[in-house]
């Protein structure tokens, strides 16, 4: 699926007008799929995901220039309000019967701890992650890392690589990779290892 022209712009603005640039666009830093734990083990400063339900909202006020989004979210244990700045669609057309997956920082504030701009993820979608590294990617307003990382995904997924030029005896010489293999491995790591 393709994306629209909106989108197409504000990519052009980071230098990618095609799929192979997508593919040459290349992390700045990994984090890990953070493990999940239950809404009553978070702590504050810390970066947690969470598997829950909206139990509230979500809800848009302005604040000057600023939308702020809020939801309730709940599991067994408990729950916390959600807080997002600026994206007032995030969590619309997110179905209060689905569990999804919450993952964002921590944060104390006077009515009590809220997860601050958490990237929401389909349960399933998370658990397969679960362990692996997540690429960030430099941005501008209005393209989110989520947005970004499935457009790489959705790159890699149509493009038919170059031939390698690189002769196999080098190749085998040095211990190197195919093009292909390295350009996956630097959006889509195992490990800190592999990087």
């Amino acid at each position: 699926k393709g994306i629209g022209a909106k989108t197409a712009k504000l990519f052009n603005r980071l230098g990618v007008f095609d799929v192979e640039d997508l593919t040459a666009f290349y992390p700045v830093r990994f984090v890990p799929y953070e493990k999940m734990i239950s809404i009553e083990e978070i702590v504050p400063g810390e970066t947690v995901a969470v598997c829950a339900r909206i139990k509230s909202g979500p809800r848009t006020i302005r604040a000057g220039k600023l939308k702020i989004s809020e939801a309730v979210i709940e599991d067994f244990s408990g729950k916390i309000r959600c807080v997002w700045f600026n994206s007032p669609y995030i969590a619309s057309g997110l179905n209060r019967d689905n569990e999804y997956v919450f993952s964002g920082k921590a944060a104390e504030k006077k009515n009590g701890i809220v997860l601050e701009h958490p990237i929401i993820y389909n349960s399933d979608e998370y658990k397969e992650q679960s362990g692996k590294l997540r690429p960030l990617y430099r941005s501008v307003k209005g393209l989110s890392q989520k947005l970004i990382q499935k457009t790489v995904t959705d790159a890699f997924k149509k493009i038919s690589f170059r031939e390698d030029y690189l002769p196999v005896d080098i190749k085998s010489k040095y211990d190197l990779t195919d093009y292909e293999s390295a350009c996956k491995g630097m959006h889509f790591p195992e490990s800190f290892e592999e990087l």
